[in-house]
């Protein structure tokens, strides 16, 4: 859907759907960490999430080369975690 640029409002989409995007998250940090028991608030998790996608779209932009549509959604991620 960034890529498509058939979104509009990234903040609502983000707002409507972040916890489906995010229900492992907390499962694997525990898992990298050995802390079966560790805690992240909801805004710790968020913010990885963001990490995750922008690291993504970074990824993907570094082997497509850098374009003017890359850097448009590296932009609406950081809007979003704003």
């Amino acid at each position: 859907m960034l890529v498509s640029k058939s979104l509009s409002q990234p903040h609502i989409v983000w707002e409507a759907t972040w916890e489906y995007l995010t229900d492992d998250i907390l499962y694997k940090k525990r898992r990298e960490t050995g802390r079966p028991d560790m805690n992240l608030t909801i805004e710790q998790i968020k913010n990885i999430a963001l990490t995750e996608i922008e690291n993504h779209l970074l990824s993907n932009a570094s082997r497509n080369g850098p374009t003017c549509q890359s850097q448009k959604i590296l932009a609406l991620t950081t809007a979003i975690a704003l």
